[in-house]
């Protein structure tokens, strides 16, 4: 069993105590909370108007400066923190009889879009997913002959595996390269195999499988999906000139 996710990067939290980045460069007043605060003990009873006309600021920036409303998330937003998955997906393996064997990292494009924190903090864009391989207790056959010397040497033995995103996600939300899914096929199973992909989507794992002389199973349970993964595999057997209707059962 291969697992392919990611960990949650942006968990909310709504007990996190508060951990927020203060951007000065972003800020349009030059003025930082330590100015106010010494402004503020120096002249007690100066009101809020009073320290912004003595700083040669607004009101509002005051404010913001000293409670805060201007740090990335606000001052009312829940927090978020890193939720790391393999210890779960770990726990729920062992639970099931099956252990975990083997780890691989997928570096792929930079997820920008899905980083826009980056700017106003330390954190690192997200570019990596991780493929958490397990097994059952037994026996299994080390075959050299499943790839050549060459793909041994570029990813069969390494564990960082780079392969490009996909392009565009326009008709599924969370695609992922046929390159991945025939790696893992390749690696892990024999021609004439059955794969099976409890989680179908677009249907990458069933083309990888027909691309690489295997048999699937593929489970969907949205139906804008089961459609949409149909096309896909049947595309993929009128490439290969076999009958799509013999191979599929609706």
């Amino acid at each position: 069993m291969i697992i392919n996710i990611a960990d949650i990067l942006v968990f909310k939290d709504e007990k996190m105590p508060r951990i927020q980045a203060m951007n000065p460069s972003n800020q349009k007043c030059a003025i930082t909370k330590r100015m106010v605060l010494d402004a503020t003990e120096k002249y007690p009873n100066y009101n809020r108007d009073q320290l912004a006309k003595l700083l040669g600021c607004s009101e509002q920036t005051i404010d913001r400066r000293l409670h805060g409303v201007n740090i990335r998330g606000g001052k009312h937003s829940t927090q978020t923190r890193v939720k790391l998955v393999g210890g779960n997906l770990e726990q729920y393996a062992l639970e099931s009889g099956l252990y975990l064997y083997d780890k691989r990292i997928w570096k792929k494009d930079p997820a920008w879009e899905n980083s826009k924190w980056t700017t106003n903090t330390y954190k690192a864009v997200s570019e990596t997913e991780d493929l958490y391989i397990f097994w059952k207790p037994g026996e299994y056959i080390v075959d050299r002959s499943k790839l050549t010397p060459e793909e041994w040497k570029n990813w069969g033995y390494r564990q960082i595996w780079e392969i490009p995103s996909v392009r565009k996600n326009d008709d599924h939300e969370a695609k992922f390269p046929l390159e991945l899914a025939s790696r893992v096929i390749r690696l892990f199973s024999n021609q004439g195999d059955i794969i099976l992909d409890p989680f179908l989507g677009s249907g990458t794992t069933a083309m990888a499988a027909i691309i690489n002389n295997r048999q699937y199973i593929g489970i969907e349970k949205e139906l804008k999906y089961v459609e949409l993964s149909k096309r896909n595999v049947k595309n993929i057997y009128q490439q290969r000139k076999f009958d799509y209707y013999s191979y599929i059962i609706v």
